[in-house]
């Protein structure tokens, strides 16, 4: 089938407009009361932010995957340090300082586990005075449970920290995790959210109201129940009436797992939860109160 140029150019003007973000048609309604409009970088025009510093932690997953011998792709360790080395954004003279911690041993995203979550509170705690911002960059398939779990962990948090990652390799041109990674160093260097939030296709969102939603997409994360906190683009829009105050700070580490969700469905046999309980009450004798069902309908 072969279409003219000026059947194209018709159809283009019959095109319905792209309809604006709520979040961006709020900002024009109300921009005194609801947003505050910064530049890209998330500060004043002009403003650099080359006395802020940012610790760059990364956990594994696809974000830093390169490819083996045969062409299989593995978390490297060593490999994002390089890559941010040879890349130019980073020498600009207005953006942060950054310090990169890798570790030895990156995993991916599904053998992600209570443990490393505690892992990763424990390296943001000691850190804590030292960096402006936190990023974390680890695998998607698992990125809103770290999240939401950090979210609690970190309790009475006063800085920014920025759970990000990818859905093709930095190693590969075409990556989303280039501007995933730099926008997150910049959120987390200039933006005054006292939060755990997630950074995805130039969406900053609050990390235990967001899920991954796709999974062949690089907008994969959304939040279906909560608005966006802030959008990048050429201005960032950050809705500030819905960030969390500042409180006092604490960390914890230690999680309890002895969790089971339950996904009722019609025919569902709540025996099955009688014989859960009763299998916790077996294991650990006098702790029955600390079993947590939780029915999902």
């Amino acid at each position: 089938m072969v279409t003219s140029r000026a059947a194209m150019a018709s159809a283009q003007e019959e095109a319905p407009p792209l309809l604006p973000t709520p979040l961006e048609v709020r900002a024009l309604q109300q921009p005194e009361k609801v947003v505050m409009r910064k530049n890209s970088l998330g500060r004043d025009k002009h403003e650099v932010l080359t006395d802020a510093r940012v610790l760059i932690l990364y956990t594994g997953g696809t974000f830093g995957m390169a490819p083996d011998a045969v062409g299989t792709l593995h978390p490297k360790s060593g490999f994002l340090e390089q890559k941010v080395k040879e890349m130019d954004e980073f020498k600009f003279g207005g953006m942060p300082k950054v310090t990169i911690i890798e570790w030895e041993d990156p995993i991916d995203s599904s053998d992600m586990s209570p443990a490393d979550w505690g892992r990763i509170a424990q390296t943001i705690e000691e850190h804590y005075w030292d960096y402006d911002g936190f990023v974390v960059l680890q695998g998607t398939d698992t990125m809103a449970y770290t999240a939401s779990a950090l979210s609690f962990m970190l309790e009475s948090l006063g800085k920014l920290v920025v759970i990000s990652g990818a859905m093709i390799p930095l190693h590969f041109p075409h990556s989303d995790a280039r501007r995933n990674l730099i926008m997150s160093v910049l959120c987390a260097a200039s933006l005054e959210i006292p939060e755990v939030c997630i950074y995805s296709n130039d969406k900053l969102l609050r990390g235990n109201r967001t899920t991954k939603t796709f999974n062949m997409a690089v907008d994969a994360f959304h939040s279906p129940n909560h608005p966006v906190l802030a959008l990048t683009g050429v201005e960032t829009i950050l809705e500030h009436g819905l960030i969390l105050p500042y409180p006092r700070r604490r960390a914890f580490t230690k999680l309890h797992t002895n969790i089971c969700v339950f996904h009722l469905v019609p025919g569902f046999d709540d025996d099955c939860i009688t014989a859960y309980i009763e299998k916790h009450k077996r294991d650990q004798p006098g702790a029955s109160a600390k079993a947590m069902v939780q029915l999902l309908t």
